[in-house]
């Protein structure tokens, strides 16, 4: 098969959960159909102002024998990128902003009708869109990517622009995809209920997590957490997400309270390791508060690596967000052997099975009581460990390529159709 992927989430400034599952994916692609299917990958490498990082396509093409062919997409459109009126300080800057929205309208469309002729003329058979395609590749078939309908479910959530390029991506499934992959269960219902479409035209594909995630040299992992995040030696117990309303932080603190009431003597610390996301400004103070008693650290942003050693490093790992489309943090974890305490909700017991201690997000007795649970017993974090270790072997991203790629073939006439329900999640009902 002849397979375009849009890649170009991959050149964002923020690491988020879609970007980590976008590069897992694209990766696992590229080696298990490597020898059998042509791939083309749309990239970008137009940075966002304030964005030093130097942007590049991260796909270890040393393990790929036949390199994919790569398609540079518009720069443009620059009102995506540049900002609004600021202060008078960013006036230059501000006013580029403003030509560059005015003149994107027309560049993008014929920067865009030049990459379609592009792929047009290599015949694909598949085109993968991303989170913000516009692309129309004549002769392919069409397939959607979808992690959550959280913008639609819990708008109150999101920020006035997440809102827009949530609407504009639904216009555009709507309009030229033909099939849907989603990343859970939960996100397959939710397609199906929401565009109104025919369960057949949508697959569950779950996430899986890296190599680098894995149980392997513990002791190492917190000398090193130790002396590069200058973390005491308390047992940790760690929240991996952005800072953010969903998450549910402040429910996690409050809980986390009550836990080092009771537990003075083994004295735990929490740890969040996330970037600042959207409205963290009373949950920051909140944090500040917490620090001062010596209770709460804040990371901020982590490599993938450090957070690898910081997962190793943990005896508990929380993850009680009010609403994910899979929960990421959750395999992580128990991918590093780490036991876990996760949301009932949504997608998250479809990732964690029998593999977690599932509490009701909302409930702050709940959460305190299973990571009271935990600390307290040796036992029950080493079966739990060891039942997430079993769990998350299951779910990786070379099932999902497998998937994936079966799903392609069928698509193209060839092959008998995948079930649509991963069979790697957990049945859960709705």
């Amino acid at each position: 098969m002849r397979i375009a992927i849009d890649t170009s989430e991959l050149y964002e400034p923020y690491r988020t959960g879609l970007y980590v599952a976008r590069l897992g994916l694209v990766t696992a692609l590229l080696q298990q159909g490597d020898r059998e299917h042509q791939f083309t990958l749309l990239h970008s490498r137009a940075p966002w102002p304030g964005n030093g990082e130097g942007l590049y396509l991260p796909h270890p093409f040393d393990e790929v024998v036949h390199r994919p062919t790569l398609i540079r997409l518009p720069l443009l459109p620059l009102r995506r990128y540049y900002p609004r009126f600021g202060s008078l300080k960013r006036l230059p800057f501000c006013a580029l902003g403003v030509l560059g929205r005015a003149l994107s309208g027309p560049i993008e469309i014929i920067e865009r009708l030049s990459v379609e002729q592009e792929l047009e003329s290599r015949r694909c058979d598949v085109f993968l869109a991303g989170e913000r395609t516009e692309l129309c590749v004549r002769g392919a078939r069409h397939f959607g990517f979808m992690h959550d309908f959280t913008p639609i479910e819990m708008p109150e959530h999101h920020t006035r622009e997440t809102l827009s390029l949530f609407a504009r991506k639904l216009r555009y499934i709507e309009r030229h995809c033909e099939f849907l992959l989603a990343v859970s269960e939960t996100t397959r219902r939710a397609t199906i209920r929401h565009l109104g479409w025919a369960p057949e035209r949508v697959w569950t594909v779950a996430e899986g997590c890296d190599e680098a995630m894995n149980p392997h040299n513990r002791a190492a992992s917190q000398e090193i957490v130790r002396r590069e995040l200058h973390l005491p030696d308390r047992p940790l117990v760690l929240c991996v997400s952005a800072l953010e309303p969903r998450k549910n932080h402040v429910r996690l603190l409050d809980a986390f309270r009550i836990v080092s009431a009771r537990l003075r003597e083994e004295n735990p610390l929490l740890v969040l390791a996330g970037p600042e996301g959207w409205q963290a400004g009373e949950l920051k103070r909140r944090i500040v508060q917490e620090s001062a008693s010596g209770r709460v650290v804040w990371t901020g942003f982590l490599s993938r690596k450090m957070l690898a050693h910081l997962y190793r490093s943990a005896e508990v790992a929380v993850f009680v967000s009010l609403f994910e489309g899979f929960g990421l943090p959750v395999l992580e974890a128990m991918a590093c052997g780490t036991p876990v305490v996760a949301s009932s909700v949504s997608s998250m017991p479809e990732v964690a099975g029998d593999a977690a201690i599932l509490v009701d997000p909302k409930s702050v007795d709940e959460i305190a009581q299973a990571i009271e649970r935990l600390l307290r017993s040796p036992s029950d974090r080493a079966a739990l460990a060891a039942a997430g270790l079993r769990r998350a072997g299951a779910i990786r991203w070379e099932h999902a390529a497998r998937r994936t790629l079966d799903i392609f073939r069928w698509a193209c006439g060839e092959g008998i159709c995948p079930p649509h329900s991963d069979p790697v999640l957990a049945s859960v009902r709705e």
